[in-house]
């Protein structure tokens, strides 16, 4: 008996059309393997008509970025947005411009850079809105306690609802900041706003934003280190040996002809101490949001005129609660930092730094430490300094080999750090396997003055100090290392 005709139906559009060859083949299929096919090839077209569809991808190095928005999707800014580019690009030194012309060449052509790059911005425009939600969570946890509980805090005279209140004011206070500093950045990468919003609300669900978070508030607490005055101590601790090495290694005269590289820069506390002596420095930061954090206390000027309350988000290991929610001023009055920039929207635009700033010997590569330059070429640094830096790598002899070959015959290898292995390494050597590469590359240690430290192997090459990484001196967690320090020299 043959089948019924099919009932005609005027709302299918499809009606009448043959069915495709590829289709058939799936009447051959189980149901769910059909439908799961189905679902790809939708969402396989959707993604290509709409390519702002959030398709979460695993970068390299393991974080999970959303990759949309490539350099042809790209929203053009606003007028007032063109003009605040137009004050920071004036505030810039050529050296400056050149990098800023590669990262941006390097954001165009690479969709996971661009991706990385709006992440890094995205959590700057939600950090108000992910830090209240923090808090909200705190507040329902509170109310969650029996009230047995409830009334031994307030016979204490312990008001959680008033210690609630006073982090979400400084929440709501940092994230001004916060603001301040997306401003600056969308301005400095010529990145609309709307873009970043529109990423926001593309990947704010279920994208691991917590982890973002958190990038950056520890890239806020680097401002404590390399910015603020509760700093100073742990700066004197490491960038003082670092200067006091420097000074002993290379002659003061002929310094502006002397380049010092230093991959992991972070927000580039030591770039402008090391500029201040003379030398030209070049940093190395592959961290967009330690990159935009450097870009902006470079226009905010030798001027404590920014405060932030960086250890509100973490309520763990506090003595007491004015620790929890003590303000950070930054920059220190003294750092050697440019002069400030304007970022008003008037047609004003800054005058440009005179020759002799130290911002004119500061270069930044917002890239890979081990693709800088091309394979073969010749060696240009007199110095390279690596600071709490090595155990970053996922092949720690790739990282020997790149400073050997960047450096000139008879360089200096300043090092200053743990072996603190992170990002998957494929090699975990321990202290004296490094040395022993590092010999066997041609490098000779022991060349600095090291009376008064820990002779660490007992053959005088490497001498460990106490040191301490963002620590939170008035608190009761304290993360600190016997970091590992040397200075080696390239056999010439």
């Amino acid at each position: 008996m043959e089948a019924p005709p099919p009932t005609s139906d005027p709302r299918n559009p499809l009606q009448g059309l043959s069915r495709p060859a590829g289709l058939s083949r799936l009447a051959g299929l189980s149901r769910p393997a059909a439908l799961l096919i189905t679902c790809l090839t939708v969402l396989l077209a959707i993604y290509i008509q709409n390519p702002s569809f959030a398709i979460l991808h695993k970068y390299k190095y393991g974080h999970r970025l959303p990759l949309q928005f490539t350099a042809t999707q790209a929203l053009p800014q606003t007028a007032s947005e063109s003009v605040l580019t137009k004050h920071v690009l004036a505030h810039l030194t050529s050296a400056q411009l050149s990098s800023r012309e590669r990262t941006l060449e390097d954001i165009a052509n690479s969709p996971a850079t661009r991706a990385r790059l709006l992440a890094t911005l995205s959590s700057l425009y939600l950090y108000r809105s992910r830090a209240l939600g923090a808090m909200m969570r705190k507040r329902k946890a509170f109310a969650k306690m029996v009230r047995q509980d409830r009334l031994l805090l307030q016979q204490a005279r312990v008001d959680y609802s008033v210690k609630l209140a006073g982090a979400e004011k400084r929440v709501r206070h940092t994230a001004k900041v916060m603001e301040q500093i997306l401003a600056h950045s969308c301005a400095y990468y010529a990145v609309a706003r709307k873009e970043v919003e529109a990423f926001a609300r593309a990947t704010e669900p279920g994208s691991g934003g917590a982890g973002d978070h958190t990038r950056l508030i520890q890239a806020m607490k680097h401002f404590v280190r390399d910015y603020s005055t509760e700093g100073t101590a742990e700066r004197q601790r490491t960038f003082g040996l670092i200067q006091g090495w420097l000074a002993q290694e290379l002659p003061e005269s002929g310094r502006e002809a002397m380049k010092i590289l230093v991959p992991g820069c972070g927000v580039g506390g030591l770039l402008w101490v090391v500029a201040a002596m003379g030398f030209e420095v070049v940093g190395v930061e592959w961290s967009f949001w330690m990159n935009i954090m450097q870009h902006f206390i470079a226009s905010a000027g030798p001027v404590p005129i920014h405060t932030i309350y960086p250890y509100i988000d973490w309520w763990s290991h506090h003595i007491t609660n004015s620790n929890m929610t003590r303000p950070i001023h930054f920059p220190y009055s003294s750092a050697p930092l440019p002069p400030a920039i304007s970022l008003s929207s008037s047609s004003d635009i800054p005058q440009l730094l005179v020759d002799t700033h130290p911002a004119h010997r500061v270069f930044l590569h917002e890239s890979d430490f081990t693709t800088i330059h091309p394979p073969f070429s010749p060696p240009q640094y007199t110095c390279i300094i690596t600071l709490f830096f090595l155990d970053t790598a996922q092949s720690l002899p790739t990282y020997l080999r790149k400073i050997h070959d960047y450096l000139l015959p008879g360089g200096v290898w300043i090092n200053l750090g743990p072996l603190l292995y992170g990002t998957k390494p494929w090699v975990e050597l321990s202290l004296e396997e490094v040395v022993a590469v590092a010999e066997g590359m041609g490098f000779v240690f022991g060349s600095g003055d090291y009376n008064g430290w820990v002779d660490t192997l007992g053959d005088g090459k490497v001498v460990g100090l106490r040191a301490g990484y963002n620590v939170d001196w008035k608190g009761i967690g304290r993360n600190e290392y016997l970091a590992q320090a040397w200075v080696a020299r390239k056999k010439g």
